[in-house]
């Protein structure tokens, strides 16, 4: 990746259907923190879907006062 950044690209549905087939909370986690490894990761194609409330949560970060404005703003000031 350039200058050495690390990156994950998938698209929400392949995100998703991952995610959903965690089977316990603790394969949930660790998932989700496989995921957050990266620098950057790219979900594409999140415009196309219309989500229930269990996948909107699933696609929004769960640390407290971090949701997606906060982590367009941390990608938009490291690009």
């Amino acid at each position: 990746m350039l200058a050495g950044h690390s990156a994950l690209f998938i698209t929400a549905s392949d995100l998703l259907l991952d995610l959903n087939g965690q089977d316990t909370s603790r394969a949930l986690e660790r998932r989700l923190r496989a995921y957050a490894r990266p620098q950057i990761l790219a979900i594409d194609e999140i415009g196309y879907l219309s989500y229930d409330a269990h996948a909107a949560d699933l696609l929004v970060s769960k640390r407290p006062g971090v949701g997606p404005e906060q982590l367009f703003l941390t990608w938009q000031n490291n690009v």
